[in-house]
């Protein structure tokens, strides 16, 4: 009898998940069962209601059934395939549909070619098709790019196919044959006149859903859009849905974009859609977590590539690369063990190592398009590369039990100036040391032995970004503390910062000296406090004296904050040379290394700081602006005010030697020189 299988299948199936189990994952085996299934469904039309209800229940049977896709880079015949989702890719599907049928939110992290749009498309076709009434809202930053006289002509798709209408009418022309559906169509508007369900589309400008109400709306490349107006959709697409769906890969403004800051945001729900979860691209899949050691996950592969060589290794083992490339019959089997330098520290396979080798793509293609780096998607002003190497040498663990905690208070005597600063360790901290402190006169001290640099970046202390002050061992080369705040008062962070140069042994204070730095370095001298950086033109001669207190930025590839930046990324990278010959700094703080990656060149600018959100204490603002690095930069540029200071303890010499002698002649002629002092004008 004919269509017995597909019979038996209605006849048995209880559930529309069930049914959905019972459709072939193979090509082939797919293409088959759809012929049967629709050959009957035209047969029988009585069971038609029963398979649209169980369409309706779980949409995934759509995809798998009824859909096809199109790719012109496949062989001529080749490019219509049908829609087989991937595990992923169904996830992502039952996630989407929760996201409309409750209306909430849902970001979509993709990578490129995942499928992420032409998904969302064709979920909104089936509603359109099932569901009575819904009106759905499709948007993209061109017009054209959501439709451009795409239609439906003699059963043919006609119009451009990158346009998001295209994938919509390319699943009406394709559904089989006894689906009848009675459109009509017109630029940027689709609606089903058998049940009133309506598409319509719009540019993605300031006036994107302006006046309008929508079931779910898809906001297609979010982050390819310019900030402002991504910010506002963002900020006012609440008004007319309760369900939109914001779905991107990263551009070339990296992690300040409205969208990487929406990826943070822990109110909205985000699923990610990356290569990783591809099985044809995640084979060999296997990660290198430092220089010459590789973590193997698909270790099957492996196994069935080299038999004998892995079988004694198991998934999420680290291993020695160079010990195991000297086995004869590893044959051409190999692994990048960069320590994750040249791809941000993520998972590698067989596939992601042919793009980056084989095909040289740039270290921003892989982060934009394959990684989703936001950070990485623009024109980094420190090298990845370099950040990479420098983070698994000297930044320590967030949560170090080395690291000392606390919070730090101005000591002021009476007539209201600061003497020194006090150290208290405290859970709530707004101040970390990565160094040694010892007990001196029943206070916590640094090591008297060492010269310090105390630099500051100056906010306002509104909340809207951080005052920073980072302190650096001359001796050590090293930073050693960083305190911020973002809710302490200019005149109040000046005094702080005395404190704190007084308490780390009178140390070389300099800080930013536009807008607010102004009022901290009038703080500054009325302090009394004069170990100080005075602004000066850095191209003349050192010994030269400005004549304002602070050191001042100006902007411009340049200018003086390009200059330091530059100098820090060359410290840096000296810092990791064998032979240190120039001016180094280590960096232990995991959230400045964190702020130098949203450090990017931009247009028309060449120092533009993205924001990153912070987590280190309540007293920080909600956002980081650069705070850490421009502090930290600014000591890096001091140290060539600041020598190191002897290790051999000077001031209480041996009675007998040479320094007390000297200490006792240079005592007495002091005292001869006042006394004549003294004679003469009095």
């Amino acid at each position: 009898m004919k269509h017995t299988k597909i019979l038996k299948l209605f006849a048995t199936c209880n559930t529309a998940k069930e049914f959905w189990s019972s459709i072939p994952r193979d090509l082939f085996e797919n293409i088959k069962f759809r012929q049967q299934l629709h050959s009957c469904l035209s047969d029988h039309k009585d069971l038609i209601p029963a398979f649209t209800t169980w369409c309706r229940e779980y949409k995934a049977i759509m995809f798998d059934t009824c859909f096809f896709t199109y790719d012109p880079r496949k062989d001529p015949g080749l490019q219509n395939r049908p829609f087989l989702l991937r595990p992923r890719q169904l996830t992502a599907i039952e996630r989407l549909c929760h996201s409309i049928d409750n209306g909430h939110d849902l970001i979509i992290d993709k990578s490129r070619e995942e499928g992420a749009s032409e998904m969302i498309c064709k979920l909104f076709t089936i509603y359109w098709l099932l569901e009575p009434q819904v009106y759905f809202l499709i948007g993209s930053r061109k017009e054209e790019l959501v439709d451009k006289s795409v239609n439906i002509d003699h059963g043919r798709v006609i119009g451009p196919h990158q346009t998001l209408m295209h994938k919509i009418m390319y699943a009406i022309a394709h559904l089989p044959p006894w689906w009848k559906v009675n459109f009509t169509k017109s630029h940027c508007f689709l609606q089903n006149r058998d049940n009133d369900a309506v598409i319509q589309g719009e540019a993605t400008n300031d006036s994107f859903g302006a006046g309008n109400r929508a079931t779910a709306v898809l906001i297609d490349e979010h982050a390819r859009m310019e900030p402002p107006i991504a910010a506002f959709i963002a900020d006012n697409i609440r008004d007319t849905t309760n369900c939109c769906i914001f779905n991107s890969t990263h551009f070339k403004w990296g992690a300040g974009h409205p969208y990487a800051k929406l990826l943070r945001n822990d109110k909205i729900e985000k699923f990610e859609l990356g290569w990783e979860h591809n099985p044809e691209k995640n084979v060999g899949l296997y990660l290198s977590p430092a220089p010459d050691m590789i973590v193997i996950y698909d270790i099957d592969y492996y196994r069935n590539t080299c038999p004998g060589i892995f079988n004694d290794i198991n998934p999420g083992e680290l291993v020695n690369w160079t010990k195991m490339a000297e086995k004869e019959d590893i044959g051409d089997v190999r692994f990048i063990a960069d320590g994750g330098v040249s791809n941000f520290g993520c998972q590698r396979s067989i596939w992601f190592d042919g793009q980056t080798r084989d095909r040289s793509r740039t270290m921003i293609d892989i982060a934009t398009n394959i990684l989703r780096i936001p950070h990485g998607s623009a024109e980094m002003f420190f090298s990845s590369q370099l950040l990479a190497l420098y983070k698994n040498r000297y930044t320590v663990p967030l949560e170090d039990p080395d690291v000392i905690r606390g919070k730090m208070y101005t000591d002021i005597e009476g007539g209201g100036k600061v003497t020194n600063a006090t150290f208290k360790e405290h859970i709530d901290h707004n101040f970390q040391w990565y160094d040694e402190l010892k007990l001196f006169k029943g206070k916590m001290c640094p090591n008297p032995r060492h010269n310090y640099i105390v630099s500051c970046d100056i906010s306002r202390g509104t909340g809207a970004s951080n005052s920073v002050a980072a302190i650096i061992d001359v001796n050590l080369r090293k930073l050693v503390g960083v305190y911020v705040n973002a809710y302490i008062d200019t005149t109040d962070f000046a005094e702080l910062a005395v404190g704190l140069s007084r308490w780390c042994n009178d140390a070389y204070l300099i800080w930013e000296a536009n807008g607010p730095g102004d009022t901290f370095g009038k703080r500054v001298l009325k302090q009394g406090y004069h170990n100080i950086y005075w602004n000066k033109d850095e191209r003349t001669e050192r010994g030269k004296h400005g004549k304002k207190p602070g050191w001042y930025s100006t902007p411009g590839i340049n200018g003086s904050k390009y200059s330091i930046l530059d100098g820090m990324d060359a410290g840096m990278s000296e810092a990791l040379t064998a032979e240190k010959n120039f001016h180094y700094l280590i960096i232990p703080d995991h959230y400045t290394l964190m702020e130098m990656m949203d450090y990017v060149f931009a247009e028309g600018r060449t120092d533009v700081i993205s924001s990153t959100e912070t987590g280190n204490s309540s007293s920080e603002g909600k956002f980081a602006h650069g705070d850490r690095v421009i502090a930290v930069s600014l000591g890096f540029f001091a140290l060539k005010y600041q020598p190191k200071k002897n290790f051999r303890d000077v001031r209480n010499p041996p009675n007998e030697s040479f320094q007390a002698r000297f200490n006792k002649w240079k005592k007495k002629r002091s005292q001869t020189k006042r006394g004549r002092r003294k004679y003469r004008y009095d």
